[in-house]
């Protein structure tokens, strides 16, 4: 029982001091996308690395890498999954290594980035006005949700016609 007790407290202190959060790590994939997109400036691996599909795990996108990957394929390589990535990020926050702070400002400014290079991904823009609307009742809310869910319908996103039919049927 003494030994069944000791080892309970010892589990319980290394938990506490963190010796059993072991940091994800990159495997040789990763790694080859990490430098194909940071020192040979490829987007599509950009993509590839940040692509929640390709592993097992999402933890490996709480590395600062995958920050790094993010900000270099959207801010410099004009990736729209990067720049919804970081979106993502920074409606979050990115506490892990205390990257990236939550900011909801920063968070639009990476959406309407993303959309600007990629039309389909207008709903989070979209999205963002329609809440805005809801909050405020200001038809220029409504414009702006309206323009944006339009614009990723007419690229294919079947969710936003949806969302543009409903929207343009409120308070008519």
């Amino acid at each position: 029982m003494k030994k069944l007790l000791t080892l309970y407290v010892l589990a319980l202190t290394c938990s506490a001091v963190g010796i059993y959060d072991v940091e994800p790590t990159l495997n040789e994939e990763q790694i080859k996308l990490y430098d194909e997109c940071i020192k040979e400036n490829n987007a599509k691996s950009c993509e590839d690395y940040l692509s929640y599909k390709k592993y097992d795990s999402s933890a490996y996108l709480k590395l600062k890498e995958s920050a790094e990957v993010a900000f270099k394929g959207c801010d410099e390589l004009k990736n729209a999954i990067s720049c919804e990535m970081l979106a993502g990020y920074y409606e979050e926050g990115f506490p892990q290594n205390k990257t990236i702070a939550n900011d909801e400002k920063k968070s639009f400014e990476y959406n309407l980035k993303t959309c600007e290079i990629d039309n389909k991904y207008c709903w989070y823009v979209g999205n963002y006005y329609e809440r805005k609307y809801i909050k405020t009742k200001d038809k220029k809310d409504k414009k702006q949700a309206l323009k944006y869910y339009k614009m990723a319908c007419d690229n294919g996103y079947k969710l936003d016609c949806e969302d543009y039919k409903e929207l343009d049927s409120w308070w008519k």
